[in-house]
């Protein structure tokens, strides 16, 4: 089961999330999009399906070392441990969201979702669009290679992604396997 769960609070962002996600589902890449209010609803839709998920991407606002639904983050471990008891082995947890892999406390959150998952995850180091840059995978128990700076401005503040930025999809792109 491929899931794709997406921020329904947040106007014009939430349009275009939705957009994205039920074409993803018209493309054959997902089996169930859902929008969901806040994180008991991201972990109910999970709960929802009879078999482990293989795939869920997350379609939401992102921080430097987080991701949140409806302005609640979620990045800490208890809440990540939650998401072990839904996902198969050998499944692929994908935040869709900004820069949430972008300098030390993206890779501190990358690293504390794939072990409390148990499972890959990836993450983007840009703010991203139609495009969308720095997309990393990061296997269980092991430690990111990409560059803290990756997808960050001198002045500390996040770049946007273009065809051009270091690991850059488009965003019908399939993504990583």
């Amino acid at each position: 089961m491929r899931l794709v769960i997406y921020d329904k609070t947040q106007g014009s962002l939430t349009w275009a999330w939705r957009v994205g996600a039920w074409l993803l589902k018209v493309l054959g890449r997902s089996d169930r999009v859902v929008g969901v209010e806040s994180w008991d609803g991201f972990f109910a839709a999970c709960r929802e399906n009879k078999d482990q998920l293989k795939r869920i991407e997350y379609w939401g606002h992102g921080h430097k070392g987080g991701v949140s639904c409806n302005g609640v983050r979620m990045d800490d471990a208890e809440q990540l441990n939650q998401l072990a008891r839904f996902m198969a082995t050998d499944a692929l947890l994908w935040w869709r969201t900004c820069s949430s892999f972008s300098t030390e406390r993206g890779h501190a959150f990358a690293i504390a979702c794939s072990d409390a998952i148990g499972c890959r995850v990836a993450g983007h180091t840009y703010i991203i669009s139609i495009w969308q840059g720095g997309l990393h995978v990061l296997p269980a128990k092991w430690q990111p290679a990409w560059s803290v700076t990756e997808g960050v401005k001198k002045s500390g503040k996040n770049r946007w992604s273009w065809p051009w930025s270091a690991h850059s999809i488009f965003l019908l792109s399939k993504g990583p396997r």
